[in-house]
């Protein structure tokens, strides 16, 4: 019995580090759907319900198709998994314009994919809110 667990470590160890988390072929993705979010407030604090949003991915000028739920006012996607392809996975950075009651603001975040899998977005770095002014 010893001298077969001696002859499986070895060989599970060699599988082990083949065969690695840093492998994509060896991903697997959880089923969530991922979205970067910011909210929009007025300069009181409250949140603002939105108009209209309009993200663009600034190192292409490409303006990225963002669904928004609207479930909560002044709750806004900035980017979502379906944008993965489309960003770098080191980190993007995208402008966020927004518009409520005929004002509107813009920021710049930057957003990545999760490497080395590319499973789902997230915020690299920028802003939680914008304040419509």
């Amino acid at each position: 019995m010893k001298y077969a667990i001696r002859l499986t470590t070895p060989l599970s160890l060699i599988l082990m580090i083949a065969c690695g988390p840093e492998s994509p072929e060896h991903c697997a993705c959880t089923t969530d759907f991922r979205a970067v979010q910011i909210l929009v407030i007025a300069p009181v604090g409250a949140p603002v319900p939105v108009d209209s949003v309009e993200v663009t991915l600034v190192r292409t000028s490409e303006v990225l198709r963002v669904a928004q739920p609207g479930l909560h006012a002044g709750v806004v996607n900035v980017v979502d998994d379906s944008s993965r392809a489309r960003l770098e996975p080191s980190g993007d950075t995208v402008r966020v314009t927004v518009t409520a009651a005929a004002r509107s603001a813009a920021v710049d975040m930057v957003v990545g994919v999760d490497q080395p899998c590319q499973c789902h977005v997230f915020k690299v770095s920028g802003p939680n809110f914008v304040v419509l002014r």
